[in-house]
């Protein structure tokens, strides 16, 4: 249990295959958020956010703006509305 610290949670928010900035090759990339929170006793509040994207191929891990994560989310739903739709 902790009392007094702080917390990361990563969440998961979208998979597309794309070109990876660092190996340039085609691959599955996944774009993830991270919170940090304090804790004291329970999570109270959050400390910060970042969003970023690790290649599948690679594994480098490389930062986005929040409008570019929204950006990728957005694609990758289209995409799998359009699989699913045909």
């Amino acid at each position: 249990m902790v009392i007094c610290g702080h917390r990361m949670v990563v969440r998961q928010l979208a998979m597309l295959m794309a070109i990876c900035e660092c190996c340039q090759e085609r691959a599955l990339l996944r774009i993830n958020r991270q919170i940090k929170r304090l804790v004291l006793l329970i999570p109270l509040f959050r400390v910060g956010t970042w969003y970023y994207s690790d290649c599948a191929r690679c594994g480098k891990k490389y930062p986005l703006r929040k409008e570019t994560a929204k950006e990728l989310m957005t694609r990758s739903r289209r995409k799998a509305a359009h699989r699913s739709a045909g």
